[in-house]
């Protein structure tokens, strides 16, 4: 019936008539509300026209009620069945001509691998789309996949399945599907047979011998990149690797494969890990003689003595440590010589580059060109190994191990002097034992007697008095000793043989072979009783006599407070360093001292190699840090960051920063815009550095740099790195921050006195480069202002006519001790020597006269 008038009238005063719409979504069909022009609710529409309430069972009420496709049939005969009234009906007509179906004959869901893109794609036959809940759909109809479970819609919902799902994918969906006969397959199946298969025949130390099976001819395996381990054959996913992914080409062919030499290390590093989950055989002896070591790497000092020849000395081996496994040095580094990609150390091999890393260049060197055939041969002296810790020990090693370095003990005073000789003899170290010659003259005996069964060939004098000599017992006479006592029954020969010689104070003076020979090991009976003076013929004598070494027995330790006598016995002895008198001279009836703690190295950096700082290392292991050293002269710039980088991208989009070094402008432009930066504070921050520039530091090295550089300008000198000292240096010398030359020079000079102390190397370079400065900058000191300093601060003098030069003002009888001895030294040197600086040896020659004539 028309609407009437008076209802026309109703909607247009209520907002419109009401609208009902049957509408075609993206995954479906909606009912849409309107009044009017307005969208309004479902469930406000149903509450306002209860006729339609029916469709309640029909619809999801929201604010477009969805339509399943299995519910859009009897919505659309509901709709179309509703008389005409004040409610519009629009039924789209794409849902007038919807219609439900079965699955068409031969309807698929299947996923293809894409190789280019490693990743499952969905195909869906008939052109449908699938709308979840076992619903497939083409834009003019729709059909029910009968048996689709919840779990498969996270499945079917996906375009796309990615490689880290292909194996659940291949290994557990598909297969349920097949199971219960649904039509969703995948293209690529998955076969658990593995395409190749090794079998280790036989490994050592020389070779590795394999056999290698190929499941099929190798061109037909392609590698999967996206899935590690797994293959493609003919369309089906296999485990295993391609012939292709491997680097051997001898192992891209079934068959046997005998490795050695470098193509071990290679199979190891680059195959192995490809083919060990497919292997059978003797796969652990792999591990076992062939393991790759992997970093980090270091070096180590190991200091331990060489009694090779009866009188031990320190001997030192460069150790090339990675892994637990070691070797010497200077051998890991020949077995690259020959252009070797990787180095055997032990049981297992390690990369050119981690061995690079840890300092070792080829051909027996270091990355820095240092040869590293020596280098772990120090001379030390005896207050260095009793120390354990010397500047000479300073090297490109993080660790220094002195092995076995304690004071022996025994069980009685007897037993614990024997082995305190031995341990003296062993590490060549001069000193004692403090006792009555009666105590210990057997003890002494009996440990020349083995001395001398282990090493023949060792010439061993014995100096006492007569009566000392007379009270040896019998026991001496084991030894067949030769023995002199100045008179006209000693022996009438003019080379002494070797063995043991017994001397007396007079027989020194008379025999002439007796201070001529060179004798290994000097014995002193009752020591500080024959040496009391250095005025004395037996003194003149023993200190003429070559040895190398000298032990005595004391009768106590009082000539320490004696200064005559002190001076005497260090001559004798050969060492006058508190160290060794207090643990090479001891009393065995007293508890044995131990050993100070480790002195601090400080560590050489080398180019391109990070540094940690040095650990010593003992009998029970104490760590020592140390910094950077001293830069050589005339050592090559390394490589430092600049403040702008170039970008380079390439096709592929890698970007590049390269950092070019600049000239010294571009360190003068740094430091002119750092000159007045200051930290308030800062915490150190280590700093190893082969040369300091701005841009090798962190930035919380940096700021501790301001900091510090704070402190100095303000006269205090806290303790810090080597390498932050000599970047200020840099500052000072290039006039940064200073008010004029002399101001700069007055920095310099305090900034040297204020760290020599802690680093004594900077005399080496801060006094030659004092007088530099001085002479460049036209300072109103004279330039021979430092090696006066120098000489006041009983530093080495390095140039003798320099330091000469700076003291003709002064008598020779002021001159000071180190410029008289490097006088000494260099007369010396000028006469067996026409080497370099002539004039300096004329000079030295012409002036130890007059110090000497004072």
């Amino acid at each position: 019936m028309p609407t009437s008038f008076f209802q026309k009238v109703a909607n247009l005063l209520s907002g419109g008539p009401w609208r009902l719409e049957l509408q075609r979504g993206q995954s479906g069909f909606a009912l849409a509300a309107y009044r009017g022009q307005k969208p309004v609710p479902f469930a406000q529409f149903l509450d306002k026209q209860p006729a339609f309430r029916p469709l309640a069972s029909l619809v999801s009420p929201e604010d477009a009620a969805s339509v399943s496709f299995g519910s859009v049939t009897r919505v659309r005969k509901f709709l179309q069945g509703m008389p005409e009234g004040e409610t519009q009906i629009k039924v789209a007509p794409e849902a007038e001509s919807f219609e439900v179906v079965d699955p068409p004959a031969g309807f698929r869901v299947s996923y293809r691998w894409s190789m280019d893109r490693q990743q499952f794609e969905q195909e869906i036959s008939e052109g449908a789309s699938f709308h979840g809940a076992g619903w497939l759909a083409t834009p003019a109809r729709a059909w029910h996949v009968d048996g689709t479970q919840p779990a498969d819609d996270a499945w079917l919902s996906k375009s796309v399945i990615s490689s880290q799902n292909a194996l659940e994918f291949l290994r557990q969906v598909v297969p349920g599907w097949t199971t219960r006969g649904l039509p969703y397959t995948a293209l690529s199946q998955l076969d658990e047979q593995p395409a190749v298969s090794v079998v280790v025949r036989h490994v050592d130390a020389e070779r590795i011998d394999i056999l290698i099976s190929w499941y099929t001819a190798p061109s037909a395996i392609a590698d999967i990149s996206s899935l590690p381990g797994f293959v493609q054959i003919d369309g089906v996913f296999h485990p295993g690797a391609a012939p292709l992914a491997v680097a051997n080409p001898m192992l891209r062919t079934s068959g046997a494969v005998r490795l050695t030499g470098q193509d071990i290390p290679r199979f190891v590093c680059d195959d192995w890990p490809k083919l060990q989950p497919w292997a059978s055989g003797q796969t652990a002896d792999i591990e076992r003689f062939h393991r790759l070591l992997i970093g980090p790497a270091s070096l180590s000092l190991v200091i331990r003595p060489d009694t090779s020849k009866g009188i031990g000395k320190p001997a030192g081996q460069v150790v090339f440590e990675c892994a637990g496994m070691r070797e010497n040095a200077e051998a890991v580094s020949r077995q690259f010589d020959s252009g070797a990609d990787y180095a055997r150390i032990g049981t297992g091999w390690v990369a050119r580059s981690v061995i690079q890393q840890a300092g070792i260049g080829p051909m027996g060197r270091l990355t820095d060109g240092t040869s590293l055939a020596g280098l772990g041969s120090p001379r030390l002296k005896p207050a260095d190994i009793l120390a354990r810790g010397s500047a000479r020990l300073a090297g490109p090693w993080q660790t220094v191990e002195f092995l076995d370095l304690r004071l022996p003990a025994g069980a009685t005073p007897a037993e614990t002097a024997a082995r305190h000789l031995a341990f003296l003899t062993d590490w060549g170290i001069p000193g004692g034992i403090v006792g009555n010659l009666d105590d210990y003259q057997a003890t002494v005996r009996d440990y020349l007697m083995g001395l001398r069964s282990a090493h023949p060939s060792l010439r061993i004098l014995v100096v006492g008095t007569k009566k000392a000599l007379d009270s040896l017992d019998a026991g001496w006479q084991q030894m067949k000793p030769l023995r002199f006592d100045g008179g006209r029954h000693d022996p009438q020969i003019q080379i002494l043989p070797t063995g043991s010689t017994l001397a007396s104070v007079k027989a020194l003076e008379s025999v002439p072979p007796l201070t001529t020979t060179n004798w290994q090991l000097v014995i002193l009976l009752e020591a500080d009783g024959l040496i009391k003076t250095p005025n004395s013929a037996l003194y003149a004598n023993l200190v003429r006599c070559p040895r190398s070494l000298t032990l005595g027995l004391f009768g106590d330790r009082d000539f320490l407070d004696k200064t005559a006598a002190r001076a005497a016995l260090a001559q004798v002895f050969k060492e006058d360093s508190d160290i060794v008198w207090r643990f090479g001279l001891r009393d065995p009836r007293e508890p044995a001292p131990s050993l100070p703690a480790p002195i601090r190295l400080e560590p050489r950096s080398l180019p391109n190699v990070a540094t940690r700082p040095v650990e010593m290392t003992v009998a029970r292991g104490q760590g020592v840090t140390g910094a950077a050293p001293i830069p050589p002269k005339g050592a090559i710039t390394q490589a430092a960051r600049a403040a702008q980088p170039a970008v380079i991208t390439n096709n592929a989009g890698v970007r590049v920063e390269v950092r070019v070094v600049r000239s010294a402008d571009e360190f003068l432009a740094l430091a002119q815009r750092l000159v007045n930066q200051r930290e308030s504070h800062a915490h150190f921050v280590p700093f190893q550095c082969y040369w300091p520039t701005y841009t090798s530091m962190t930035d919380q090295q940096l700021r501790w740099y301001l900091f510090w550089r704070d402190q100095v300008r303000n006269g205090s000198y806290p303790n810090t790195d080597l390498s932050y000292i000599f970047l200020y240096v840099y500052e000072l010398i290039n006039n940064v921050g200073v008010r004029n030359p002399d101001d700069g020079y007055e920095r310099l000079r305090n900034l040297w006195l204020g760290y020599r102390g802690q680093y004594p190397k900077l005399d080496r370079y801060l006094v030659d480069w004092l007088a530099d400065y001085a002479i460049i900058n036209r300072c109103r000191v004279g330039p021979l202002r430092s090696y006066a300093d120098a000489l006041g601060e009983a530093s080495e003098v390095g140039q003798p006519d320099l330091a000469l030069a700076a003291c003709l003002d002064q008598p020779p009888d002021q001159w000071p001790l180190p410029l008289i001895e490097a006088l000494i030294a260099c007369a010396a040197a000028s006469s067996i020597s026409k080497g370099t600086r002539p004039m300096s040896h004329r000079t030295c020659r012409n002036a130890l006269p007059r110090s000497m004539n004072t």
